[in-house]
């Protein structure tokens, strides 16, 4: 074999191998982020975050996570995060928004978030729908 032909196929091999884990936060890395975020919040916000659990948000059920149907090879992904109108009381400052890059959706509308919208939230590069209306931000 020529070493055109070597250095294609371990490309190929790469891209198969490492490329998927790059593109989609594990569920573990997601749970990582959400539970962190999680314990920057108030107390009696953790509090209605209670099911937030555990290292896999999309077989956990997770209060407002909702995630892709998983295919053959393939795990879910959490798309969506819906918490409106629980009173959640904090900031944004400890949201991992790299790790939530798969979002679709996320609507924190009608809480008592607080502080600024972090300019990574551009992480979010899939985010389709954003509501953090009637917050404090």
């Amino acid at each position: 074999m020529s070493g055109s032909v070597v250095a294609v196929l371990l490309f190929s091999c790469y891209n198969l191998l490492y490329a998927p884990s790059l593109a989609t936060a594990t569920q573990t890395v997601v749970a990582s982020a959400l539970l962190k975020w999680k314990t920057s919040l108030d107390k009696q916000s953790q509090s209605v975050l209670s099911s937030w659990v555990g290292s896999n948000p999309c077989h956990n059920n997770w209060t407002g996570v909702s995630c892709n149907n998983a295919t053959a090879g393939v795990e879910s992904v959490v798309t969506s995060i819906k918490i409106q109108n629980v009173n959640l009381t904090g900031t944004l400052g400890d949201l991992d928004t790299w790790s939530l890059r798969n979002l679709e959706t996320f609507d924190l509308s009608n809480n008592a978030l607080y502080g600024s919208i972090p300019s990574s939230i551009g992480n979010m590069s899939n985010l389709r729908y954003l509501s953090s209306n009637a917050n404090n931000f």
